[in-house]
């Protein structure tokens, strides 16, 4: 019997759905758990045995008999799952955000299991690690301070799947067979090319598909954490993203036989770097939650850094994605979206922009510079800006008749706008297909 790693000691299991316990064996496999008794016959090769669905709670024991030889499981819990993906900024380390000396409290029901990765350097092996103060240092940050929250507001094991890999294209994420059979699959940018070129170990089509996420499925899930979109930001792959997230949705709902598994996305933050493509990638990212059902965006206009494409506040993004979770799974009354531009006035030489999820008002913590204004000639002036509520008024007198505006529309910029409960404006880019005063 070869039971997948993911089937150890203090594993967590996802609360209200089928668990399923999958390996490779032959012969009559018998499970024991929670008092039950399943039984199911192995003619040969990979197995899959289904359990029915529990509640939270644990430590339980799972006996698991396959032939002639029996494996108990020791301290699994029942409780909820995240599969935390994407590139770089989800697999930086808790250790790079705070310091040896400031070590965080043990939390006895996060548990962390790490996907093998192409690159080398995870500290730990295909086992779950109960998260102490010892281990936390090489755990995703984002993971650590999402479920540490998760763990102090619903008193439940959390258990983190990391599956990610640094420089890592969309594309690698999704099945071939299913990218190539779709136009998106068609398209090489340059930026797709040169990662490829750079990165060929990972960054072929499906080849993290196969390596990684095919490995750990049909594990149950709550939901993927997802931050990734710095390899593919350029312009031809902005015009694809959508179309791909729409794939990375299907193929993996499919593989983890979860037809309404959720996608907490994470818009990439500002940075200068690359061919200034950032904001329309992070444009797309934005039509992708619009768009699709099941895929949600967390912004992160405000924590970016001019020159670091790994910006350091991640507590700040783990905090987003804890408060998406608590709305649209748990059905809280919680925003998690800053303010969105929802109407707009042009004039001469200025223009009003309405705005909605302010949380009773816009505010400022400086000066708006980010905003521009433009005319018919395509002049572009920064506005002067001025807050009345759930309302920006911009001013530019030197243009004649407004027709168009950008709000952080630039690689890097820093924001000024948010809502009442500190949450960063949404950038826009007009005109647009929607009507004008």
């Amino acid at each position: 019997m070869i039971l997948h790693p993911l089937f150890s000691d203090h594993m967590v299991l996802q609360r209200g759905r089928p668990i399923r316990v999958f390996g490779m064996g032959v012969g009559k496999l018998e499970i024991e758990f929670l008092g039950r008794h399943y039984v199911q016959d192995c003619p040969g090769g990979d197995f899959c045995a289904e359990l029915d669905a529990a509640e939270a709670g644990g430590p339980y024991e799972m006996t698991i008999r396959l032939g002639d030889e029996t494996r108990v499981l020791h301290d699994v819990m029942i409780g909820e799952v995240f599969l935390a993906g994407g590139q770089s900024n989800m697999q930086m380390k808790l250790g790079e955000q705070i310091p040896m000396s400031e070590a965080p409290e043990d939390c006895p029901l996060f548990r962390y299991y790490t996907v093998l990765r192409p690159e080398r350097g995870e500290p730990y092996g295909q086992e779950w690690v109960v998260a102490d103060r010892k281990n936390c240092y090489g755990m995703s940050a984002i993971a650590w301070f999402f479920a540490t929250r998760m763990v102090r507001t619903y008193g439940v094991a959390v258990g983190i799947v990391s599956c990610y890999q640094g420089a890592a294209i969309l594309q690698s994420f999704i099945r071939r067979d299913l990218l190539l059979s779709a136009p998106e699959g068609q398209c090489c940018s340059r930026q797709r090319a040169r990662s490829i070129v750079v990165y060929p170990n990972w960054n072929r089509d499906g080849f993290l598909y196969e390596y990684m996420v095919r490995q750990v499925a049909p594990y149950a899930l709550r939901a993927v954490l997802w931050y990734q979109g710095e390899s593919n930001s350029d312009y031809d792959e902005a015009k694809i993203f959508v179309g791909l997230m729409r794939l990375l949705r299907d193929c993996w709902r499919e593989v983890f036989r979860d037809p309404t598994l959720p996608f907490f996305q994470v818009q990439i933050a500002p940075f200068r770097g690359g061919d200034e493509s950032g904001p329309y990638i992070r444009a797309a990212q934005e039509a992708a939650a619009e768009e699709l059902e099941g895929v949600y965006l967390v912004t992160t206009g405000d924590v970016g850094e001019e020159h670091g494409i790994h910006p350091h506040r991640k507590e700040e993004v783990a905090e987003r994605l804890f408060r998406a979770v608590r709305c649209e799974i748990f059905g809280e009354a919680i925003r998690y979206l800053g303010p969105r531009m929802r109407d707009f006035c042009f004039g001469e030489g200025e223009a009003t922009f309405c705005f909605s999820g302010t949380g009773g008002g816009l505010t400022t913590d400086g000066e708006i510079d980010s905003l521009y204004l433009l005319d018919a000639t395509g002049r572009r002036v920064r506005a002067v800006c001025r807050v009345e509520g759930d309302t920006l008024r911009a001013t530019a007198p030197e243009l004649g008749r407004v027709t168009g505006a950008e709000f952080g529309c630039e690689s890097f910029y820093t924001m000024h706008l948010f809502s009442r409960d500190g949450l960063p404006a949404l950038q826009f880019r007009l005109p647009r297909e929607t009507s004008v005063c």
